[in-house]
Parts: C-alpha cells; structure tokens; sequence
C-alpha cells in the first residue's frame, strides 16, 4: 500500500508555501503510530517545529499505510488550522474502510461550512452514497448560503440516482439566479429523466418565466423529458431571447425525429444571422427529419461558410441526409 508519505510528497512539491502546515499534519498522524516500522521517526516530527524539507523527503518512504494512520488523520480533523484539516477530509478520501467513510458522513454534517463542502465532495468523489447522504444534500440545498447550496447540488448532479420526490425538489432550482446551480440542476433532470417527467408541468411553468436564463434552462430539460415537449419548444424557437432560442432548437434537437413537425421553425432560424444560432438549427436538423431537396439546398450554402462550426454542422447535416 502506498506510504502516507509518499502521497504527500507530491503536495509538498505543488505548493510550498504550505510545507509548514503539510509537516505538521504529518506529525499528528506518527504521533499515533507506534509501530516497529518506523522506529522513532514519530517522535522526530512531533517534537521538531523546524524540520527542513530534505528531512521530510528523506523519511517519506517509509512504509506507513493509510489504515495505520487513520487515528491521526481523524485527530487532524479537529486542527484549528483549516489546512490541515483539509489534508486530512482528503486523506481520509483515500482510506477504503467504512471507519473513513462514518467519518465523512460526520464532518458532512459539521457545523463549519467549509469541512462540510469538503466531506461531501470527497464522498462524491469516492462514489459513496450511505443512505444518509441524499436527504443530508438535499437540506443543504435549500440553504441560503449560496456555496452550501452550490456544493450540495454539484454533489447531487453526480449522484447514481435520485427518485421522484428527489428530483421534484431540485426543479425549481433551474430559475435560480446562479447560473452554476441551474446547470447541476439540469444535469439531474438529464440524469433522470423518468424521475423528473411526473413533474414537466412544474419545468414547463418555469419556461414561461421573464427571466431568460430560467426559461433556457427550461428549454433544455423539456428537451431530455420528451415529445409532448416539442410543440411549446416550436413556439420558444420565436422567444426574443437568442439564449432561449438556441436553448429550444437544441431541445428540439435532443427529441430527435419524434420532433418533426417542428422543422419549419427550426429551418427558420438558419435565417438570423447569429451564427451561434445558424449553428444550433443546423445540428438539431440532422437529428430532426429528412430535408427536401430546396432545403438540402439550403444547407449547402453553409458549407461554405467561414465559421468553422456553422460549416462543420452543415456537412453534419448533409451527412445524415
């Protein structure tokens, strides 16, 4: 296994400036140890406050393993340094015993927002998923405080999995004023479409919203939850908002042929001369329908243009003629 300081090696060389916290934390962890592998080394870090970094590099072979550690790294879990606390969350990421993941769960609940953010994402990391976790994110999600709520959504869009119930009290967070948490948002509708569609009523109210950011966001989760979506996505296509507009051909785009009846409002935008929005049309009519041969027409003339994604999904189109 993988010595404590040879994984610590590499921060050290990452960031300097911390190598005093870094050997300090390293010296919680050997003042636990009581092993005949490392002699008294445990007590050489603990007593030195000046050790130098050639010492350090020196002993960090030494086979000291994870598990080994596990009650210093829990001890510095407590530091007051927020360093050293960090080092420690990110350890106990690296342990595989349920005594490491308990331990998580814990600091997710600390009172300190940032031990908490920290614990959450490692678990995240570590896909552990206790049964305790979701509903605990799920709180943090309607917190007030903005990077409470930032972290625990960003940890719900990597989730496996998340029910009906779950997911009904994400939605609303795709009108948020953050544009970060609309997007993780989002992801968690894609990822479980079947959970989010007994509530396309609740997305479809948001699409009406005067904020054009929320009704985008709308835009592209109607487009992951289905057909009886691509008629009020035709209509979004007319949104004054370029945003929006780009936002609903992609949609339209995601539904693929079931959205045919649309193609005439998706041609019509190949007339703006955004090219973002040239593009958007184009992409999403490859995936929509066949073209006549006026319309193939059309599309050949952008296979020549000088922005390289309008051309690009241009030839895509024709490809899929």
């Amino acid at each position: 296994m993988e010595s404590i300081f040879a994984a610590q090696s590499e921060r050290l060389y990452k960031n300097f400036a911390q190598h005093v916290n870094l050997i300090r934390y390293i010296a919680l962890i050997l003042t636990t140890i009581c092993t005949a592998t490392i002699g008294t080394m445990g007590a050489v870090f603990a007593s030195a406050q000046d050790i130098t970094l050639e010492a350090y590099l020196e002993k960090r072979s030494q086979p000291i393993t994870w598990e080994g550690a596990i009650d210093g790294i829990l001890a510095a879990t407590n530091d007051p340094d927020s360093t050293v606390r960090v080092y420690a969350i990110d350890d106990l990421g690296l342990i595989e015993s349920s005594r490491a993941n308990e331990a998580l769960l814990e600091l997710a609940r600390d009172s300190d927002l940032y031990n908490r953010t920290r614990a959450i994402n490692v678990l995240i990391e570590k896909n552990e998923y206790p049964e305790t976790l979701i509903p605990l994110l799920l709180d943090y999600a309607d917190s007030n405080d903005d990077r409470a709520r930032l972290a625990a959504v960003n940890a719900l869009a990597k989730a496996q999995a998340l029910d009906s119930t779950q997911v009904k009290s994400i939605i609303p967070m795709l009108g948020d004023k953050d544009n970060n948490i609309r997007l993780a948002a989002l992801q968690i509708i894609e990822k479980n479409p079947d959970s989010a569609r007994p509530h396309n009523d609740m997305i479809v109210e948001i699409a009406k919203s005067e904020n054009h950011e929320a009704r985008s966001a709308a835009a592209m989760a109607l487009g992951k939850l289905g057909p009886g979506n691509a008629r009020l996505l035709g209509k979004m296509i007319g949104d004054e908002n370029m945003q929006v507009r780009i936002s609903a051909v992609t949609a339209l785009g995601y539904i693929g042929k079931e959205a045919a009846d649309q193609k005439q409002a998706v041609i019509s935008l190949m007339s703006e001369r955004f090219m973002l929005i040239q593009t958007a049309a184009l992409q999403a009519l490859s995936a929509i329908d066949s073209l006549t041969d006026e319309e193939i027409e059309n599309v050949i003339a952008y296979t020549g243009s000088r922005a390289s994604p309008a051309r690009s999904a241009a030839e895509k189109t024709l490809a899929s003629v």
